[in-house]
Parts: C-alpha cells; structure tokens; sequence
C-alpha cells in the first residue's frame, strides 16, 4: 500500500477480517483462466473445496487474466457460462 492508498488498504484488510463466506450446498461452476500459476491454483480450488459441498466443474480459459475480455476469449468464457447454465 502507498501512503496515498493507506485508508483504502486498511478498509480492505478489515473487510477480509471480518467476511466469513457460508457453505453452499449446491454445485457450482467454477470458471478461471488457463494461464496461472500452479500454486494459485491448488490453493483457490481448494478453497472453493471448502466452500462448496457439491460437485465443482471446472472450465478453463485459454488466456491470462488480463486478457479474459479481450476479443476472442469474452466469447469463450460467454460459450461456457451458457452451456453451464442449460437446464439438465
């Protein structure tokens, strides 16, 4: 944090303190980018693991984060959230 952003960075640190996220008993779709670091993603998957009690599908990007909405990939991650919310 810089000593411009000190009030912001403390408020978020706060917020994270505070926020407990509840269970859900449900499945859930769980939709990330292809290009990650491995580490970053076993720890994130294992915290929606934790978070959810159904079953987690997976659906990978081929792209960065900072290229997710960018022309091409936008309609990937569209295609996918569509087909993951079709009725079973």
């Amino acid at each position: 944090c810089t000593a411009k952003g000190k009030t912001s960075c403390y408020l978020i640190a706060k917020a994270n303190q505070q926020y407990h996220p509840k269970t859900y008993n449900g499945d859930a779709h769980l939709f990330r980018v292809k290009q990650q670091r491995t580490t970053l993603v076993r720890q994130k998957f294992s915290f929606w693991n934790y978070l959810v009690k159904g079953t987690i599908t997976l659906h990978q990007i081929p792209c960065t984060h900072l290229t997710l909405l960018k022309e091409g990939n936008v309609e990937t991650l569209a295609a996918l959230m569509s087909e993951a919310m079709k009725p079973e």
